[in-house]
């Protein structure tokens, strides 16, 4: 979103963020789901604004994730 880039790891159940700084992109956080809870967490991304959503398809329930950028992600 904007100077965020989100990407998915689904293999190890982890969201990686970037921001751009300088024209580079640098590390900004790792998201993980709740502890025990991965089912191919970071499948999918996608920001709508400033929330981030992440998708968790192989979960016994089939979740969702959001992470909001005014609350630190």
């Amino acid at each position: 979103s904007g100077d965020v880039l989100a990407v998915g790891a689904p293999n190890d159940a982890k969201v990686y963020l970037f921001e751009r700084s300088g024209g580079m992109f640098a590390p900004l956080k790792t998201l993980t789901p709740e502890l025990g809870d991965g089912g191919s967490f970071g499948a999918s991304v996608s920001f709508q604004g400033s929330t981030l959503f992440v998708g968790s398809p192989t979960n016994s329930d089939g979740k969702f994730y959001s992470f909001s950028a005014t609350d630190n992600w």
